[in-house]
């Protein structure tokens, strides 16, 4: 086997594993999630009306079939576009820019109390 082969078969298994990763994790938050509107509009303590769902579910295109925000989201990801945060919506690159550029704290459970 040539190294061009070789490199070309690598080359094609990384991309299948970056794909599969990919559609394990939208297919996990769909799964997982629960109502993700309801999410976004604070969690069902929030109390949120049918009217507010209805309107967060047309903005983000959860009201369209999973086929359907699997190919746009697939689309964004190819893009570069992780999406926002919610709440409160802010852009996931900035967001994780930010957070590299901070230094490593410890979580608060695994601080020491003595």
């Amino acid at each position: 086997m040539s190294i061009a082969r070789l490199l070309a078969s690598r080359l094609a298994q990384g991309v299948a594993v970056l794909w599969a990763a990919a559609t394990l994790t939208f297919l996990m938050m769909h799964v997982t999630s629960g109502d993700t509107a309801v999410a976004i509009l604070g969690g069902p303590d929030a109390m949120p009306t049918a009217e507010q769902i209805a309107k967060v579910r047309a903005e983000y295109g959860l009201d369209k079939p999973l086929l359907t925000q699997y190919g746009g989201w697939l689309w964004r990801l190819l893009h570069g576009d992780l999406g926002e945060s919610y709440p409160p919506p802010r852009k996931m690159a900035t967001s994780a820019s930010a957070c590299s550029s901070q230094p490593a704290r410890r979580a608060p459970s695994l601080r020491r109390t003595s």
